[in-house]
């Protein structure tokens, strides 16, 4: 099974606030997901990304 790179289409899933700025949960189509942390200086950050998980024999 290959990869093809591709435009990720970023879905934001969870979003909350915490001491250090808002944290949101993006998920993208391809099964990646992706850490964004704003600051109260309006600044965002990408905190991680994971790579994509294989969905075969996941109910």
């Amino acid at each position: 099974m290959g990869t093809s790179a591709h435009t990720h289409r970023w879905t934001t899933r969870s979003r909350h606030r915490t001491s250090q700025g808002v944290v949101a949960y993006g998920h993208c189509a391809c099964g990646r997901w992706r850490v964004d942390r704003a600051t109260t200086a309006q600044v965002e950050q990408t905190l991680a990304v994971t790579s994509a998980a294989p969905t075969e024999g996941i109910p």
